[in-house]
């Protein structure tokens, strides 16, 4: 499961990883504008980079720690994406969908965790985490064809029998890594982000279900998650508890609350080019963020990215609430996050030149 120590360039396997994670909000906007073919085009691209970059990373020995940092992260992107499209337009079973997500976030967290604590190591999957990930994209793909409902009940009792397996030997093998001394701290702000990454299930089964004024409650849990955003960097301030590790895993939460907020709102108040575009722009600097940490590199939060956050919670909780400025509210977040995005790739021109 741990690797030997890599070196942190970017090469021609990496930039498939890359595009495998930037094809994510293309698949959704496709989907949810209606392209099912082309949705499930991208899918199969995402899949093959997936086997691609693996092969020519050992072929060409183009295996790097980034690489291996990358491969997973788009993994896991491609099909927290395909899982809530599915979820939404073609009725894939909630708690299927929330099994597959609940996993994929929970083994994300412990890989950064190990990552943080070991600059100089990598994770490298087994093969049944392997398996697992080509049996979700297959059920993926398959389940909004017309391919008969045997087989889709074949492909969703595999996925949740390997997806349930292969997250409980992780889950061992990974006890056993992180409880190895020393042991790394995790101060009370970390806790509060944490608890943020693994309430987002909650949150969307919440937006999930038919229960009466769905709107209203998943509204009062997003602005109870997002405050959890200021309380956790309040908390590290006047504690004295900023790390490098709370600095790359804050915005993450962050990135990934917004996004499964944006995908339910989806023509329910909230065009799919819109969501497209906040979704890729923060998943473009969460792939930033990840080429600066394997190089070492913090990439601090800039003010325009917490104005930002801000602008995208107020507007999401508009939409959510039925406001009739949120149209308006939307548009100033989607101009506010643009221009973050800008900044952030600006001021990383120097590392950017380096990877080029």
């Amino acid at each position: 499961m741990v690797g030997k120590k890599e070196t942190s360039g970017i090469n021609f396997a990496n930039w498939l990883s890359i595009t495998r994670m930037l094809l994510a909000p293309i698949f959704m906007w496709a989907i949810f504008s209606g392209y099912y073919i082309t949705g499930l085009v991208l899918i199969f691209l995402a899949i093959s980079t997936d086997f691609i970059d693996g092969h020519i990373a050992r072929a060409w020995k183009m295996q790097t720690r980034l690489g291996k940092m990358l491969d997973p992260i788009a993994d896991k992107v491609i099909i927290f994406f395909a899982v809530l499209a599915l979820m939404l337009k073609f009725n894939f079973p909630i708690w299927v969908g929330l099994i597959i997500i609940s996993r994929d976030l929970i083994l994300f967290f412990g890989s950064m965790v190990f990552l943080y604590r070991n600059r100089k190591k990598t994770l490298v999957p087994n093969l049944l985490g392997k398996i697992t990930t080509f049996i979700q994209m297959t059920t993926i793909v398959i389940y909004p064809l017309d391919t008969g409902e045997i087989v889709k009940v074949t492909a969703i009792s595999l996925t949740v029998i390997f997806t349930l397996l292969s997250g409980f030997v992780y889950f061992v093998k990974g006890y056993k890594l992180l409880s190895r001394k020393p042991s790394i701290k995790i101060n009370l702000p970390n806790k509060i982000t944490i608890t943020r990454i693994l309430a987002i299930p909650v949150f969307i089964a919440i937006m999930l279900t038919d229960l009466p004024y769905t709107h209203i409650l998943a509204a009062i849990v997003f602005i109870m998650l997002a405050l959890t955003d200021a309380l956790d960097g309040y908390m590290a301030r006047k504690r004295r508890q900023i790390t490098s590790f709370g600095k790359f895993i804050d915005p993450l939460a962050d990135k990934l609350l917004i996004s499964a907020a944006l995908i339910f709102l989806i023509g329910k108040g909230v065009e799919p080019w819109i969501a497209f575009v906040i979704i890729a722009r923060e998943f473009a600097v969460t792939g930033l963020r990840t080429v600066a940490m394997a190089r070492n590199i913090e990439l601090p939060a800039k003010m325009s990215g917490k104005v930002k956050t801000v602008s995208q919670v107020i507007a999401i909780t508009a939409v959510f609430v039925k406001l009739p400025i949120s149209t308006n509210l939307m548009a100033i977040a989607v101009i506010i996050t643009i221009y973050s995005g800008i900044e952030y790739f600006w001021n990383s021109r120097h590392l950017l030149k380096e990877l080029a």
